[in-house]
């Protein structure tokens, strides 16, 4: 890329790229509260090609410049940038002279939407900042505002670690990369891939987990998520990048992680999870033999368990080329004091005069 005229930032010159359909190149600089915050344009990625400025806001806003997303080409150029500040994204959008900055308002004022960013479906884009929860929201440029369709809260699935989003409006695929500070558990950094064609009244269908080859730290929760020519390009700070091919059709499927046997106390909330390949494919859980009614995603969340709800737990996966069905999970609960023996003490012998039995 031709840096000519790139300047600014708070150390960062470009942060991140993006490519429209049409060839431009997009990107970006890192402001923390002190600095312009820039948008660069390039025609083409020809080396001889130089940079002209999209977009300027030279009246040091709130931190930008963490997420950055492109998408569609010409006039239907879309650009996507969260902020630092509680509940608000920017999305650039053009008439092919010029471009405008819409600022969208949204209902997720408690939290931070300036990491995780992908767009969604038309009008919609998927947020997940590092320790906060997967939203599935909807904006409208018009208005400048924008609403939670859909709220995932932090579990088997979704853990809090989860920052570098990206989807695929072409299979319906949302990609994410869960952070693990260091090989911590479950695992080291690793890829997850989901369903997400029927979200309503669904959740997110758990597809597949590939973990990176190197378990290095990686304290900024940073990386990046693309996909491209039936691949899936995967970057990990410290960990490197990653490239899977994506089979979306499979045969039978297998199951890759197996739900875990658990002990906890009683009244805990217990979460089950399962991980399976052969895309497309739909889950059912099963306990002591019954059918479970409405346990159909890759995690099973149990609510203030109790003895009744031990022990034996499993979950039947099925796609177009047949079944399998996942290893036992047992829940057990450890054993509660409900009341202390009275009196609390008692002597029964002793050799001390002073003491009586």
């Amino acid at each position: 890329m031709n840096m000519t005229g790139v300047t600014g930032g708070n150390g960062n010159p470009l942060n991140l790229i993006g490519m429209g359909d049409d060839g431009a190149v997009y990107a970006c600089n890192l402001e923390t509260g002190s600095q312009d915050f820039k948008i660069y344009r390039w025609d083409n990625d020809d080396s001889a090609t130089v940079a002209t400025v999209m977009f300027e806001n030279p009246t040091a806003p709130p931190r930008l410049g963490d997420s950055f997303r492109v998408r569609g080409g010409g006039v239907d150029t879309q650009i996507i940038v969260g902020e630092q500040a509680g509940g608000k994204v920017h999305i650039f959008t053009t008439d092919g002279f010029s471009w405008t900055e819409h600022i969208i308002t949204t209902d997720a004022t408690g939290e931070t939407l300036r990491n995780g960013l992908a767009f969604g479906r038309g009008n919609t884009y998927w947020s997940k900042d590092f320790g906060g929860t997967m939203r599935y929201m909807s904006f409208d440029l018009n208005s400048a505002s924008g609403s939670t369709l859909a709220l995932y809260f932090n579990d088997y699935t979704f853990p809090s670690t989860i920052q570098p989003i990206t989807y695929d409006p072409v299979n319906d695929l949302l990609a994410t990369i869960a952070i693990q500070s260091g090989g911590a558990s479950p695992g080291y950094d690793n890829v997850r891939l989901y369903d997400v064609a029927n979200l309503a009244p669904n959740e997110p269908v758990w597809l597949d987990t590939e973990f990176f080859a190197t378990g290095n730290a990686n304290g900024f929760g940073t990386g990046a998520l693309d996909f491209g020519n039936g691949k899936l390009y995967a970057l990990d700070s410290h960990n490197g990048v990653a490239v899977y091919t994506l089979n979306i059709t499979n045969g039978i499927p297998v199951v890759t992680v197996q739900p875990p046997t658990t002990t906890n106390i009683v009244g805990a909330k217990v979460i089950l999870g399962v991980n399976s390949s052969g895309y497309p494919h739909s889950y059912q859980w099963f306990f002591e033999g019954s059918l479970l009614t409405d346990a159909t995603n890759a995690s099973l969340v149990l609510q203030n368990v109790q003895v009744a709800n031990t022990t034996n737990y499993w979950v039947v996966i099925t796609n177009v080329s047949g079944s399998v069905t996942s290893s036992i999970a047992q829940v057990w609960l450890r054993p509660t004091i409900l009341s202390q023996p009275s009196p609390d003490s008692l002597v029964i012998a002793t050799n001390d005069p002073s003491r009586t039995a």
